[in-house]
């Protein structure tokens, strides 16, 4: 998770946004991003899947190995939902 995490704030840091961004825009708390940053915490695939794509960024880029069917429809439906018109 550390390296996920640190290509996570990397791409944060390249486009220019604080982890206050990137919460607001993934629907989690800042103290979640800077979670997932350090690497110290296991994080849920859904959250983790909603930070990634609020900083465009491919989670099954950076795995090991693949992602499971599971986490990948979890992906999918977050960005989905992401490029869904809000009320």
């Amino acid at each position: 998770m550390k390296k996920l995490g640190m290509q996570l704030k990397n791409a944060r840091k390249q486009a220019g946004l604080t982890q206050q961004d990137v919460a607001s825009k993934s629907g989690v708390t800042r103290q979640t991003v800077s979670y997932i940053e350090s690497g110290q915490h296991r994080t849920d695939a859904v959250i983790l899947a909603q930070v990634a794509d609020a900083l465009g960024f491919r989670l099954s880029l950076v795995a090991k190995k693949p992602l499971s069917h599971d986490v990948q429809a979890a992906y999918d439906l977050m960005a989905q939902l992401n490029q869904s018109p809000r009320p």
